[in-house]
């Protein structure tokens, strides 16, 4: 920025829009939608750690960033099939051997959360108020929170 704020004090020009955003790019990095979105899809390709860690977390990336690359569907799958866990796999290879495997890497990946969430129903089910044991909040309280929720708006509904 120091060579724009000596031109200025100078009273010369400083250059077109084009070739100070060239300037900025140049600078602090490519800044390509595209090419940002090959860098993490490559990293993704090799993160077993993050695929065996956090398998729903994976996919979420993977499918973001496979969408902006344009990529072949058996490219995708490929590298898919060098990430996912062991058991994954193991589970695959039935529709593999039947030929029910999928061929777009949108269906495979549809189908890899689809065993994914049969083989760890726990890991994939959320609730809305949070974690609770025996129908119980921690500490020993129930949540009644939605119930009084639902009280009051049907009382001022009543009231309208």
């Amino acid at each position: 920025m120091k060579s724009y704020y000596d031109k200025v004090q100078a009273g010369q020009g400083v250059g077109s829009w084009g070739n100070f955003s060239q300037k900025l790019k140049n600078i602090y990095g490519q800044r390509d939608n595209k090419e940002e979105a090959k860098k993490e899809l490559m990293v993704l390709w090799v993160n077993k750690d993050l695929a065996k860690k956090n398998f729903v977390k994976y996919t979420e990336q993977y499918r973001t960033l496979a969408r902006i690359i344009n990529y072949s569907d058996e490219v995708h799958i490929d590298k898919m099939k060098e990430v996912i866990p062991d058991e994954l796999q193991n589970m695959l290879i039935i529709y593999e051997i039947t030929n029910q495997s999928s061929k777009t890497w949108d269906d495979y990946l549809k189908l890899l959360m689809q065993v994914y969430k049969t083989l760890h129903l726990d890991k994939t089910q959320s609730t809305i108020f949070g974690p609770e044991e025996n129908g119980e909040k921690s500490g020993g309280k129930k949540n009644t929170d939605a119930m009084e929720i639902d009280k009051i708006q049907k009382m001022e509904g009543k009231n309208l």
